[in-house]
């Protein structure tokens, strides 16, 4: 895998539903349907029919593609308080993803039906998920002019702290940050080793422990 860029980690997702208020977000939550997902287990794949969204209780899930070998190549990781499948129900449109729990994961289910009737009974809320849509795209424009301006170090570092503070082990491989980043895995594993070095973080099997975030933001911003 070359150092390319991926559209990875933000502008491929929009959690739509995560950006409402409390009061907005209760309507859809009063039927949702809770379900359990073992670290692994696949919980949708690409052409299913958007039946409905997810929203993240515990754990991560990872959404991406499976390759024509079976390899799951990651675009972006989602986390507690994140949604996903919003856009599908609005379009009326089949998965463009395949999503992965990545550990074990807690989730909720809102079914399409019951999203489009809270919509059509709360038009506000309606509102404020157009508003986040045009937010979210903006972003995405705003975090691909700067991926293009930023290093390996750059990315890596600013992915990294973004997903955990101090003493944080994250559940992610090296294929995985790799994906995520767009860079290549001996690139990846380069820089690790360095970071390590530089107990910035610890690795182990399947894991990377944060250990100085500071460290790694100051990367990130280039210093």
């Amino acid at each position: 895998m070359s150092d390319s860029l991926h559209f990875a980690n933000g502008p491929l997702h929009s959690s739509l539903l995560a950006g409402l208020s409390a009061a907005e977000l209760a309507p859809f939550l009063e039927r949702a349907t809770p379900r359990r997902f073992a670290a692994g287990q696949v919980i949708q794949q690409r052409g299913d029919a958007a039946a409905g969204c997810w929203i993240v209780v515990e754990g991560r899930v990872k959404l991406g593609q499976f390759s024509a070998g079976g390899q799951f190549i990651v675009l972006s990781l989602l986390g507690p308080g994140e949604s996903w499948g919003e856009l599908a129900v609005l379009r009326r449109a089949p998965r463009v993803v395949d999503a992965v729990a990545a550990d074990p994961a807690q989730l909720l289910w809102v079914d399409a039906a019951r999203f489009e009737a809270v919509l059509a009974r709360h038009p506000g809320t309606m509102r404020s998920l157009l508003q986040l849509l045009g937010n979210q795209r903006q972003f995405s424009l705003e975090s691909l002019v700067a991926a293009r301006s930023q290093d390996a170090t750059e990315r890596l570092a600013g992915l990294l702290s973004g997903l955990g503070g101090a003493e944080t082990a994250l559940r992610l491989t090296q294929q995985d940050l790799a994906e995520l980043t767009g860079l290549s895995r001996m690139t990846v594993n380069g820089l690790l080793r360095e970071w390590e070095a530089a107990s910035l973080i610890r690795r182990g099997y399947g894991t990377i422990t944060i250990r100085d975030a500071a460290g790694l933001r100051r990367l990130a911003d280039g210093g």
